[in-house]
Formats: C-alpha cells, structure tokens, sequence
C-alpha cells in the first residue's frame, strides 16, 4: 500500500495526457446518486450509482484529482473509479491509443474488448514497480459513447489483493452510468 499514492498519481498523470478534458469540474449530488456536469457534451449531467450498502464514497470536491470530473473511492479497499467525459465519438479509437500509451509508460495493459456495435471498450491493466515482477495496483479503463456526443470513460485503480472485489463493483457502477 506504500506505492498506492505514487501508483494513483502516475495513472492520473498518464490518464490526463491521453484523453483531453471538455468539462468543467463537478458538482456534488444526492447520497448513492452523485452526478457531474457534462459541459460542451451535451449540456447533459452524468449519474453515476453506486453499490447498495458499499464503502463507496464520492470523493469531496477539492479532494479529486483535477483529470477527472468526477471519481468514487471505496473507503474499505482503497479501489478508485475516476470519470471524465470526453469529445472522441470512437470509444474504441481512444481506448486502443491509451492502452498504446500507458504501454509505452511501462504499463502492462490486456486486450482490448469490443461491443459488438463498438458503442463500448474496456482494457484490464497492471502496474509493477520499476524492476519488480510483483503488480502494484491493477486496474480497467473503459469509454463510452453517450447518445449525445462524446463519450465517458471510467478508469478504475485498485491493490491486487483486492482485484475481484474491486473489478466486479467497477463493471456494477460502469453498467450504472447514465446521463440525466
């Protein structure tokens, strides 16, 4: 867990310079019903759900690191669910050339999987620390095309010993998103 805000920082880093940010910073919602404003994508506002009876905590304004819109920590595991919205209408385009980038950085990234549409994308990935063959932090990325333009992307981070968990309540809340 000594490595987890190194880990985050570098995944914020990396995450900031792949995907450029056309939303203004969010607003806090009601309890299990956070939302963020879309901006120019749409004038809509996402909502993103979270797990009945979860640690899942929305991070306080201030709190989240400016590369996201908006983002959810789970108080118990440490796992973090970033969300950004984005003009890129190819959610396959723009998961294919972060997955390229984060590799590049020495991110070990999985195959790209594909809706049948290609409405949806999604890449699992493992950081290590320089040198070491043991993961630090594992994690999925995916994006979203919103009927209104653009697409959302969640990027969730979360300690190996905690993976199942952490995958299982990421897909939940992804499969949740929705713009009001």
């Amino acid at each position: 867990m000594r490595c987890f805000p190194l880990a985050l920082a570098t995944m914020f880093a990396i995450f900031c310079s792949a995907c450029k940010t056309v939303a203004p910073k969010p607003e806090t919602g009601l309890a299990g019903q956070p939302v963020a404003p879309a901006g120019d994508v749409g004038r809509a506002r996402v909502v993103v759900g979270l797990p009945e009876g979860s640690k899942w905590v929305a991070v306080p304004l201030g709190k989240a690191e400016a590369n996201f819109h908006y983002a959810v920590m789970n108080e118990a595991t440490k796992a973090f669910i970033g969300f950004k919205l984005v003009p890129a209408n190819d959610p396959v385009l723009l998961m294919e050339m972060l997955s390229q980038s984060l590799q590049g950085r020495g991110v070990d990234c999985g195959p790209l999987t594909v809706a049948v549409d290609g409405s949806e994308a999604a890449f699992s990935m493992t950081m290590k620390a320089e040198g070491s063959p043991v993961p630090v932090m594992d994690g999925r990325i995916s994006a979203r095309r919103m009927p209104q333009g653009g697409s959302i992307v969640a990027h969730g981070l979360w300690p190996p010993a905690v993976a199942a968990e952490s995958l299982r309540d990421y897909q939940l809340i992804v499969d949740r998103l929705k713009l009001d």
